[in-house]
């Protein structure tokens, strides 16, 4: 039985795909929101493994994706900003007959609601962007922020004698 030798020609075409399919997926993975599974079914790339694989393989690609990423993070943190520097509150005037039928001027507050909500935002930063800082934690301190004190701690050996203390 004749060796297979390898053909060269298969393998220059399955690393121009593989370099077409890095190019379509470094498009397309900011506008599927940086979401690998969605961006790989989009584009036909049947493994997600394909891309850890590509990302393992070439640093410049890895660079690319998490460039992506930091991106959809700096949109996140931008649209948060907007919003808190939006007026998230407005005055709505409007004309209304009083019981004797004249008209007075009334206002009435409205909040503004975004579509996708800020809690959504929050939420996305929270869990994607605690690199940046937005995780909730609790920082236990002592009064006016010094640090916690450890007192004396006790252990009573009840074989022994109780007199026996260990500190």
């Amino acid at each position: 039985m004749p060796k297979k030798t390898p053909d060269r020609k298969n393998d220059k075409t399955r690393a121009a795909k593989i370099a077409e399919n890095k190019k379509l997926f470094i498009e397309m993975y900011p506008i599927k929101g940086c979401n690998l599974s969605v961006t790989c079914k989009a584009l036909g790339i049947k493994s997600r493994q394909s891309v850890y694989t590509w990302m393992d393989e070439d640093e410049e690609f890895a660079l690319q994706v998490k460039e992506s990423e930091e991106g959809l993070k700096d949109w996140a943190e931008g649209r948060l900003i907007k919003a808190i520097n939006d007026e998230e509150s407005y005055v709505e005037s409007y004309l209304s007959k009083d019981i004797a039928g004249e008209f007075e001027e009334k206002r009435r507050m409205k909040t503004r609601s975004s579509r996708g909500g800020i809690t959504a935002l929050i939420f996305y930063l929270k869990t994607r962007c605690k690199d940046r800082g937005y995780i909730e934690r609790n920082e236990f301190t002592g009064k006016g922020g010094t640090p916690l004190e450890s007192g004396k701690t006790v252990i009573y050996i009840p074989e022994n004698n109780r007199d026996n203390i260990k500190e």
